[in-house]
């Protein structure tokens, strides 16, 4: 990639690094073009304990560009060019452990390194909900949450059109958006939500390139929805009685060229390193939503029903179940869909994880296990009931020293405290049920 031909013919101004923590928040630090070079051979220095990640007498980290590829930011008013950067220490010029994004790079070649795979991808869905406005405010005495919906049907909104689906013309705007910005989109429609609920199906890449396409793009369609005068959430469940909203991920691995799932010799074409390989992932599914489902509010999308996945089984064609084996499309090209995650996750941490529960199906050749006849696990009830899980249940991640010890007691630390900062506060609906008792 020639980067400088890029800055000199789209007359680049500013150069913005982003990276995202383990709370999967993106952060960025911008500087001008002229800084490029120098920064790409130095990096750019960063307070870790601001972060959370290191203790004040030793905080200095040091943030690369990962300058492999890059974004274009359409909607900046000064020309911008996007790269996504990995953190390293000050003093050796080494991989940050607790760097997700590295996290991630040390997953995939994990597996390639074993022969599984030469090729992995991933696919999101991003579903969100677009109000024309959403007012929320808590403190002691007063707790408000005030959403005016920017579409409202007696019907089930899916593939709604217009004038139901008035915000068509701001989702085509995005998709335009999205791809002059580097991400391609496969396609977007109304959502089964009647109150606004909307969903991009992002196209097929390579694991780092599908995280780094959900961060840039939730913050491109919140950025986007400031023009128009609209509120965006991807919260997972915004809207009582209503559809949550996931970050579906197709997962397709590929040994040259043709997908590990597909055995044209089975009836149904799946292979036996697909069943291993989800079985994998069910395994280890109550610890995985600890990564993959890492908010309160998750666990009220994933209770609800509407298509949302309670029970940890595979299936082809059912979206009841976790894992989903789409049947639009057989051949070689044969993919999983894992559909417990929402788009509150780390997206690094959950494809790491994810990845790393199916590696371990593939090697202990789970596909041969029983299940015919046993009742699935469920997934966790809150937060709280994910984070224990994960406590006793994270040996598949610390194998071959993907993870650590320390990255997952500070994530599980970070956890507790947010979900006992939201369970210990009353709620609107107490006061209903027990105001009067």
């Amino acid at each position: 990639m020639d980067i400088k031909r890029v800055i000199t013919e789209k007359q680049i101004e500013i150069i913005d690094v982003r990276y995202t923590p383990l709370d999967g928040r993106m952060r960025s630090i911008s500087f001008p073009v002229e800084r490029l070079d120098s920064f790409i051979k130095k990096g750019i220095g960063v307070d870790g304990s601001s972060l959370g990640l290191k203790d004040e007498a030793n905080s200095d980290m040091l943030l690369k560009p990962d300058t492999g590829h890059y974004y274009l930011d359409p909607l900046a008013e000064i020309p911008s060019l996007i790269f996504f950067g990995e953190l390293f220490t000050q003093k050796k010029g080494e991989h940050i452990n607790i760097d997700s994004r590295w996290i991630l790079k040390k997953t995939l070649s994990l597996i390639k390194e074993e022969g599984i795979a030469d090729e992995i991808l991933i696919l999101p869905e991003l579903e969100f909900y677009i109000f024309d406005q959403c007012f929320y405010h808590m403190e002691n005495l007063c707790s408000i949450i005030d959403i005016t919906p920017s579409d409202v049907s007696r019907f089930n909104g899916y593939h709604m059109d217009y004038p139901q689906d008035s915000c068509k013309d701001f989702r085509s705007h995005l998709m335009k958006i999205f791809h002059s910005a580097g991400i391609e989109v496969k396609y977007g429609h109304h959502e089964v939500g009647r109150f606004g609920q909307h969903e991009l199906e992002l196209s097929s890449t390579d694991p780092i390139t599908a995280a780094d396409n959900v961060l840039f793009g939730k913050y491109l369609t919140h950025r986007l929805s400031g023009s128009y005068d609209f509120k965006v959430t991807f919260m997972p469940k915004p809207i009582d009685g209503e559809p949550g909203s996931g970050l579906h991920f197709h997962i397709l691995l590929k040994l040259k060229g043709d997908s590990i799932f597909y055995d044209e010799s089975n009836e149904k074409h799946l292979s036996e390193q697909l069943r291993a390989f989800s079985i994998g992932i069910l395994k280890h599914g109550r610890a995985l939503s600890a990564f993959t489902n890492p908010s309160t509010n998750s666990y009220k999308r994933l209770a609800s029903g509407f298509e949302a996945p309670w029970k940890l089984f595979y299936s082809v064609g059912s979206r009841k179940s976790a894992i989903r084996v789409p049947d639009y499309y057989g051949g070689k090209d044969i993919d999983i869909e894992y559909r417990p995650p929402d788009a509150t996750c780390n997206p690094y941490l959950a494809l790491s994880a994810i990845l790393l529960a199916g590696l371990e199906g593939i090697r202990k050749s789970l596909g041969h296990k029983d299940v015919k006849g046993k009742e699935p696990e469920e997934l966790p009830s809150n937060l709280l009931e994910a984070l224990l899980s994960l406590e006793l249940d994270c040996g598949f991640l610390l194998e071959n020293g993907i993870f650590s010890e320390s990255i997952i007691g500070e994530y599980i630390e970070m956890k507790k405290k947010e979900f006992w900062e939201i369970e210990n506060k009353p709620t609107p609906l107490e006061f209903i049920r027990y105001f009067s008792v």
